[in-house]
């Protein structure tokens, strides 16, 4: 009788384990992601992100809202500081939010600096998040992995809103249940849409209206909401019970209020922790921040995170807030830094309209694929010296007498080859295991004596992505992901070589 107790207590136990690696597996899926490509917020990919850190490797934590995950770049702070930094931060944080993000963190991370946005003091926990159904915290909290901590911050969310279901908060996925015709390659893979570095949601588009001047010192103090100084003090607490050093920065953001600045100075000071305010005009021109930084009012691109992140630098080091370490080529911080320029000059390619800047740029770099197919009349709009540079980006093609020709090429894919020829030309071969290429081009003289004309074909995979276009149409492959980045024709039939995207 005993042994079959056991028997059945085995199977019990391990019937419990496959369904809970079911139900996890489930959930994993069809659980809202937050992306920030697919709708700029880069929630799940961060907490992705800190799950997977070694355990102690961060020195430095940064601790806010879409402000500090915009704006401070932590792969540049570690090339300037050696120190290994991650931005803990989500969209609209509060500092509810953030206590319990940071009591996540600490069970795996002693970071010996933690610097705390100062926004989230003039935000009233539970109450600012209502308008838009605690949109903000389910994005927040969502993603943290079931725990004590989770448990924890989800019963006082309730608490104070009796509408936010706890079972729905702990197990998202009773609420996503539904999400099945919603689904897309980010559900089933954590890297399918990666756009997020250590926290950092970087962006490369420019708001060329920014006209930011930062505020003057005048105005009257703005009290803090009760709620937003009690969860603050608990941060700093926990961040020293930790023994972590704290210090407040305030990112510019155009719409700030600079009585709220003198509040939060004089609870910095009541607390003796460091604060610089960015949004100061001294300190703001300290920066070297302009219209181009910007991609928005309130939230600055990649080049306006690298120029905030050296004035952070440049200042904590002069005030003593942090010591520098030497730099230890890091792995992580490395192949981040490599990620966020290949994926920068992704996203830079397809908005290129100039010719001759685009043969520069691809042409400088060896992680990309190129196939190029002539439609029509392709080469009477180039002047010599476009002739020229078309030559040496595809060596072995005289481009002297080529009005009215056929071209193929293929380049950075293997062997590089290029036909220019009078006739019909095509091309078939295979760039790896998993990608098979089929390139035909007929000029204008090949299609004078065809039924249906001129036209270019690139197909890769049985799919094609030419243009079919009258110029040279081009396609850029993504060596190291096999994705097609970009898809155009250039009118090098005319003045300008104007460019053409509509089918890709």
């Amino acid at each position: 009788m005993k042994k079959i107790i056991v028997q059945r207590t085995i199977k019990i136990i391990i019937l419990l384990a496959v369904f809970a690696v079911l139900f996890s597996a489930v959930q994993n899926i069809l659980r809202h992601k937050c992306l920030y490509r697919l709708d700029e917020t880069p929630e799940t990919e961060m907490w992705e992100q800190l799950y997977d850190l070694p355990k102690d490797t961060l020195d430095i934590v940064f601790v806010g809202s879409s402000h500090v995950y915009n704006g401070i770049n932590p792969v540049e702070f570690y090339e300037k500081t050696g120190l290994k930094g991650f931005d803990l931060a989500t969209s609209n944080q509060d500092y509810f939010t953030g206590y319990h993000m940071l009591k996540e963190m600490f069970k795996t991370q002693s970071p010996k600096y933690v610097v705390i946005e100062t926004y989230a003091f003039h935000q009233r926990p539970f109450v600012d998040q209502e308008y838009d159904k605690n949109l903000y915290y389910k994005m927040s909290l969502d993603d943290m992995k079931l725990s004590l901590n989770k448990v924890g911050a989800v019963r006082e969310w309730h608490k104070n809103n009796n509408d936010i279901n706890v079972i729905e908060r702990l197990f998202p996925v009773f609420e996503y249940h539904s999400r099945w015709d919603e689904l897309n390659p980010a559900d089933f893979s954590d890297t399918a849409l990666r756009s997020v570095e250590l926290g950092f949601a970087y962006g490369t588009t420019g708001d060329e209206f920014i006209t930011y001047r930062g505020y003057t010192n005048a105005g009257t103090p703005v009290e803090c909401p009760d709620l937003a100084i009690e969860y603050f003090d608990k941060i700093v607490m926990l961040c020293r019970e930790h023994g972590a050093e704290i210090a407040l920065v305030t990112v510019p953001d155009s719409i700030i209020d600079a009585g709220k600045r003198l509040k939060i100075g004089e609870i910095a000071d009541e607390r003796a922790i460091p604060f610089i305010d960015y949004n100061e005009p001294s300190k703001y021109e300290s920066t070297g921040l302009d219209g181009d930084c910007w991609r928005d009012r309130s939230h600055m691109n990649l080049k306006g995170s690298v120029l905030l992140t050296d004035a952070i630098v440049r200042d904590f080091k002069e005030a003593g807030v942090i010591a520098v370490k030497p730099l230890d080529n890091d792995r992580l911080y490395l192949e981040a830094g490599k990620r966020i320029e290949r994926d920068t000059l992704n996203r830079t390619i397809p908005t290129i309209t100039d010719f001759s800047t685009y043969l520069d740029i691809l042409g400088n770099s060896e992680d990309y694929g190129v196939i190029i197919a002539a439609q029509g009349e392709a080469f009477g709009g180039l002047d010599d010296a476009l002739k020229e540079k078309l030559s040496a980006f595809v060596p072995g093609v005289d481009f002297s007498d080529c009005y009215g020709r056929s071209f193929i090429a293929v380049k950075g894919l293997g062997e590089d080859e290029g036909i220019l020829d009078l006739g019909v030309l095509s091309l078939e071969g295979d760039f790896d295991d998993k990608t098979h290429y089929e390139i035909e081009s007929v000029g204008s003289f090949a299609g004078s004596d065809l039924e249906f004309g001129s036209y270019a074909t690139i197909k890769l995979n049985g799919v094609d992505y030419a243009e079919n276009t009258d110029g040279l149409n081009f396609v850029v492959y993504d060596k190291s992901t096999g994705e097609v980045i970009d898809a155009n024709a250039f009118a090098t039939y005319a003045e300008g070589a104007p460019v053409i995207r509509l089918r890709y």
